[in-house]
């Protein structure tokens, strides 16, 4: 048998092979689902390899996408695809597992040493079979998977010279590894069942993770198809204007103190949208950052925005109490939340509204979170004040007032939008389409025309 050193950086060098070869087989598995686009860039080296114009009948599309690329079977009405790739990669993963636990053993059983040429052999003879394919049936190559069977090659004669050398030199007592001599042979049979577990274990794992990665691929190009017909349908003009007037008008009540965060100068006259929103509401604040970038200059400004309040937490449990005795500074924020847009608006009236309005949104996600105090510091209130206006019953009277309107408008989540009256549908509510084809409707109309020859006039 080879001294112990020896027979130790033999087996490194097997275990390291092995992971070469998982390295090249998962580059290639990676790529395998609809990874060889023509315009794909920033490949590696080895993918790289597969648009070479210098080596000829290069073509690792062609030998991916053939009849041996993968291995299919059927579990009822289920498919199950094995790409060839995967099962190198399961291959190499389980070489390296078996080698670096119970290389050092390999001498001590020779059940193991049999077992061990066999599953190389086997190996080799995979690797010999997809060469040939590649060379006389395909007339394609693909450089990642030859250098994957010439690493399997050099694995396969790594283990001959490591056995032949051991039998060589199994006289010689000299050059036994004592260790392994000693180890009692049951350690040796659990360390090889335990070796062969895992190898299973991780085959398995990585076949249910690509199994897992492929769904998600599919139902993603899937989503992707959606998107685009939902895309074409919201850049139809006619279509988002339809949508929009085929809803009913509603009878919208104003306060004689609406929030209002518009221009102080708008008429009456001008379109009115009304915003149910919720400061803990992710839609929400996506719908702030439309509303200034889109929504507004469509209008050119003249555009009366009414805010309304609808508390998550409200939706959680249907009444009204439970938002506001689960309402807190930190997580269950939605009802305090508007408790304090409102606070700041009984204070300051419709700019300190505003204000507060903005430092809501702007610190929805701030952990920890500022307080309500220090956002009125922010905002230029008198803070004793508007702590003491938070826990008043006008203030909670005005936020149960919006979240009971809601509740007669049929309104389910924030934020939920109308637009003089009429409710804004979820596809309108996201083109910038419908937006820009609304407010040229509307500000066409006598009405508002007047409205607006009046504005400039001042």
């Amino acid at each position: 048998m080879p001294a112990p050193t020896s027979r130790s950086l033999s087996i490194l060098t097997i275990v390291g092979l092995s992971l070469a070869g998982a390295w090249v087989s998962g580059t290639l598995l990676t790529e395998h689902d609809g990874g060889w686009a023509a315009e794909r860039q920033g490949t590696g080296f080895l993918l790289s390899l597969c648009e070479s114009q210098v080596l000829p009948s290069v073509s690792c599309a062609g030998v991916v996408d053939s009849r041996w690329g993968s291995f299919d079977a059927y579990i009822g009405s289920r498919r199950i695809y094995v790409p060839t790739s995967l099962i190198g990669l399961a291959y190499f993963v389980s070489l390296a597992i078996w080698f670096g636990m119970v290389g050092s053993f390999l001498a001590a059983a020779r059940w193991l040493w049999v077992l061990t040429l066999l599953v190389v052999s086997c190996g080799l003879v995979g690797s010999i079979f997809f060469l040939v394919l590649m060379a006389l049936t395909l007339s394609e190559w693909c450089p990642p998977c030859v250098i994957a069977h010439l690493l399997n090659g050099a694995i396969f004669i790594g283990t001959i010279w490591l056995w032949r050398s051991t039998r060589r030199t199994s006289a010689d007592e000299s050059t036994f590894d004592l260790t392994a001599l000693i180890t009692p042979a049951r350690v040796r049979r659990r360390l090889a069942g335990w070796a062969m577990v895992v190898s299973g274990a991780a085959a398995l794992g990585l076949w249910f993770y690509f199994d897992a990665a492929t769904e998600v691929r599919r139902q993603w190009r899937k989503l992707h198809g959606l998107n685009q017909v939902i895309a074409e349908i919201q850049n139809d003009r006619g279509f988002v204007l339809r949508e929009y007037f085929a809803q009913p008008v509603v009878e919208i009540p104003r306060r004689s103190d609406d929030n209002r965060v518009a221009l102080a100068c708008l008429s009456e006259s001008a379109p009115r949208l009304l915003i149910f929103t919720d400061y803990d509401c992710s839609e929400c604040a996506c719908f702030e950052s439309r509303r200034h970038s889109l929504i507004e200059p469509a209008f050119c400004g003249h555009l009366r925005i009414d805010y309304r309040h609808f508390p998550r937490r409200h939706t959680e449990s249907g009444t009204i109490q439970y938002a506001a005795a689960h309402g807190s500074v930190t997580g269950g924020n939605s009802f305090r939340a508007s408790l304090a847009a409102e606070a700041a608006r009984l204070q300051g009236g419709d700019q300190a509204f505003a204000a507060m309005h903005r430092l809501l949104f702007k610190h929805r996600k701030d952990r920890p979170h500022p307080g309500y105090a220090q956002l009125a510091q922010l905002a230029g209130l008198d803070v004793e004040r508007f702590l003491a206006d938070m826990s008043s019953d006008v203030v909670r009277q005005r936020v149960q007032e919006d979240i009971a309107l809601a509740a007669r408008l049929g309104v389910t989540a924030a934020p939920a939008i109308f637009l003089d009256g009429r409710r804004v549908p979820d596809l309108c509510a996201t083109s910038p389409v419908f937006w820009t084809a609304v407010a040229e409707e509307l500000t066409n109309s006598p009405a508002v025309t007047a409205a607006s020859a009046e504005i400039a006039s001042r």
